[in-house]
């Protein structure tokens, strides 16, 4: 929950799902190391292609069953979809984030022209055998220029191994980086990766360290139950490494359900982190428990190719002890800050609420969040306040906190950024960058955010959309774009010259935010304001909110009801959802609401 009204969840939403979908089995290329080599005219039978609209429909099914998506989308070529640069501006409305993987052949100019670089990334591969290193590279900096990011990769296919140091150093010459990916398959009777030479792995950028990393065989998984393979067809697979050998279900069908649970991996590779909602962090199995999951992998084997597993009874090849699913918590870590903005939820409350900060040890604080992680396993927190910065060995809690937890911060950026740069690992924190106008020198804060891009940090900035700040809007959204910067709006809520918002902003406002908000939810709960009351909800039992004196709620406008102390030993969240008791949710918390949302 963000508060200073500054609409964190756009910069750095958790989504809560990751699917992979091949939207088709078509390609332009004819790659000889393709999965689907001499396979394509059998496999292309299996297309089933949609309407835009209807396509909208499936997605936002799913998104209202499992919340916000991390989507991968890959083929054949995506671009080669009818009507794609449509099915991605309306399927990207509920998703995280879209990565698609692409040859970089299609049309570019339109999807740069239509599709929002906020929303959406393009993974582009080099495919030496249909295409120039100087036209692809002039294609790569064209989606650049229009702000989009993502991956540029090349397959380590053993007659090619010869053109990656040239390759990549005419990538890296413009300021990119050849993502080699090792080929899985047969050239020339040998198999690879295990036949790759030590001189050969070199080049590539491998060891045994990775051969290690990727063997995930017996590993607990969430392939199946937290992500999921969809292929053209519908067809809803575990993963792509066990593929069609378990059929979880159907994509296109109204019944459609991922796993309730998480189970063993059966592959022996797993070289694409596809257990993973957000890669990566891999959970191998602990040798104390390895009888019980090897009874596991034996009834997975009893499965036979094509098999359709009963969700509602797949617990029965789960064995214990089961995975907690994550649990999410806002922490209020203390009511202090040094801005005093006007739009702020506690603009005059900040000597009150001051009153109720508790000024803990990092050690003290770790044996709490160390007992929360005993219990519910690793969580999210998501550090708010007040300004976090300012609690007293902040950089330090954060650097112990996040080795059990997954951390995001929310903060206008006044703060040591030169330290926590050197100190925190960008892999385990993300930041939620708020730019305060009144307090903050426009070009003093880019500075300070591209120390936090440049060490890796995921970080957007979020503008909120006050009054008197309208009018700034596109000159503060054009200076942040052109240094690469993601920029975010956010409706204020509150009182201004005795009128009420979000009810008061006009027509033409709207249009201005709407864009921004992406999420189709946000639109109806933070800018229409529209109530959740009554709608069944996990805040309080899988989300809740620990204020600065340690008492927890369910959520930012229930803030006068407590269910219990995070300080007392025997703190629980609550053992099921809960109807909705607040009249509105002007932040991301109406993500926990688990009845059907509204448009």
């Amino acid at each position: 929950m963000d508060r200073d009204n500054n609409g964190k969840d756009i910069c750095s939403m958790i989504p809560a799902v990751r699917f992979t979908w091949n939207m088709l089995y078509d390609c332009n290329y004819r790659c000889a190391y393709c999965f689907f080599e001499g396979k394509w005219e059998e496999y292309r039978k299996r297309n089933l292609y949609f309407s835009p609209g209807q396509l909208r429909v499936f997605w936002e099914r799913a998104y209202k069953k499992y919340g916000p998506i991390y989507l991968i989308i890959t083929g054949g070529e995506p671009f080669i979809y009818p009507n794609f640069i449509e099915i991605i501006k309306n399927v990207s409305e509920f998703c995280f984030h879209i990565n698609i993987s692409s040859n970089s052949s299609g049309d570019l100019q339109g999807f740069v022209e239509e599709v929002s670089p906020q929303k959406v990334s393009l993974s582009l591969s080099y495919h030496p055998q249909f295409d120039s290193l100087d036209n692809f590279i002039e294609r790569l900096l064209f989606i650049r220029r229009h702000k989009f990011n993502g991956c540029v990769n090349f397959v380590a296919y053993p007659a090619f191994l010869k053109e990656i140091p040239l390759s990549r150093e005419r990538v890296s010459a413009v300021n990119e980086e050849l993502k080699v990916i090792p080929f899985f398959g047969e050239y020339r009777s040998k198999m690879y990766p295990e036949s790759y030479t030590s001189e050969e792995q070199k080049i590539i950028g491998i060891d045994e360290s990775w051969f290690a990393k990727v063997k995930r065989s017996g590993a607990m998984c969430q392939a199946g139950h937290k992500t999921a393979l969809i292929f053209p067809d519908g067809k809803v697979a575990r993963c792509g490494q066990v593929g069609e050998d378990v059929v979880v279900s159907n994509f296109f069908d109204d019944k459609f359900k991922l796993l309730d649970n998480p189970l063993p991996c059966p592959a022996e590779y797993c070289p694409c982190d596809e257990g993973e909602v957000l890669p990566p962090e891999n959970a191998i199995v602990k040798n104390e428990n390895m009888d019980e999951y090897a009874k596991s992998l034996t009834q997975i084997s009893e499965i036979k190719p094509g098999d359709v597993i009963d969700c509602a009874k797949s617990t029965s090849i789960h064995p214990e002890p089961v995975s907690v699913p994550q649990i999410n918590f806002t922490w209020d870590s203390h009511y202090k800050c040094n801005f005093r903005c006007p739009y702020c939820w506690f603009y005059e409350g900040w000597v009150e609420g001051s009153k109720r900060n508790t000024y803990l040890s990092v050690e003290e604080w770790m044996r709490h969040w160390g007992r929360i992680h005993s219990i519910y396993g690793k969580c999210h927190i998501a550090i708010t306040g007040g300004e976090p910065f300012l609690y007293p060995n902040f950089i330090q809690l954060v650097k112990q906190l996040s080795q059990v937890h997954s951390v995001k911060i929310t903060t206008n950026m006044s703060g040591d950024i030169e330290t926590f740069v050197k100190e925190i690992d960008p892999r385990k924190v993300i930041l939620d960058l708020n730019f305060h106008p009144l307090f903050s020198n426009l070009e003093t804060y880019i500075k300070k955010v591209m120390l936090l891009k440049n060490a890796g940090f995921k970080a957007g900035v979020c503008y909120l959309a006050y009054p008197p700040q309208m009018k700034q809007i596109n000159a503060v959204k054009k200076r942040f774009e052109s240094e690469g910067i993601n920029f975010a709006l956010a409706a204020f809520w509150g009182e201004y010259l005795g009128q009420r918002y979000p009810e008061s902003y006009s027509q033409e406002d709207r249009e201005m935010i709407r864009p921004f908000l992406g999420d189709i939810d946000r639109i109806t709960y933070h800018l229409k304001g529209q109530s959740p009351k009554g709608k069944l909800c996990n805040a309080g039992h899988k989300y809740a909110v620990i204020q600065a004196d340690g008492k927890v709620i369910r959520c930012g406008p229930l803030a006068d009801k407590v269910i219990g102390s995070f300080f007392d030993e025997e703190f629980r969240l609550l053992d099921s959802p809960k109807p909705c008791e607040a009249e509105t949710c002007p932040c991301n918390e109406y993500v926990n609401l688990l009845e059907a949302k509204e448009n």
